[in-house]
């Protein structure tokens, strides 16, 4: 193959790896639009999504944690292949989303992972922060109004 061929499909599998990410944010954008909707659904929703927007969906494994809470994909394991970002809600630390490989992948950015998979998930864990917030807030509300 040229090296034009080859940038070619270099480029062509970039693209495509921004298209998942792009994706997958839409979808968690969908899940937490859902005002109203139960926290341990939205949580199972975006563990559900997760894979879709990483490099390696088939052998993605999701860990959400908020405060003692847990939740997890099916067939979910630790391994030393993992991605973690805090979700952070008024300025503390109230969970977790991990991201694991079940398997070895050749090295990237950030050993299996892609930097952008990293930047996809600090915004994933932003959004689950400002959703937890929102709701807090509400609750708060409701109780002032009763």
């Amino acid at each position: 193959m040229s090296d034009d061929g080859r940038k070619s499909e270099d480029l062509l599998r970039f693209f495509k790896e921004r298209e998942k990410e792009l994706e997958c944010l839409y979808k968690v954008e969908d899940i937490l639009r859902r005002h109203d909707a139960d926290l341990d659904d939205v949580v199972k929703g975006v563990i559900d999504v997760i894979p879709s927007g990483w490099q390696f969906p088939d052998i993605c494994r999701v860990k959400i944690t908020i405060g003692t809470y847990s939740y997890q994909s099916s067939n979910f394991e630790v391994t030393p292949w993992v991605q973690q970002a805090d979700i952070i809600v008024q300025e503390k630390k109230a969970g977790e989303i991990s991201i694991y490989y079940a398997r070895e992948m050749p090295l990237s950015d950030e050993g299996p992972f892609l930097k952008q998979e990293k930047r996809l998930l600090e915004t994933i864990a932003g959004r689950l922060g400002g959703f937890i917030l929102q709701g807090r807030m509400e609750a708060v509300i409701r109780e002032e109004t009763v």
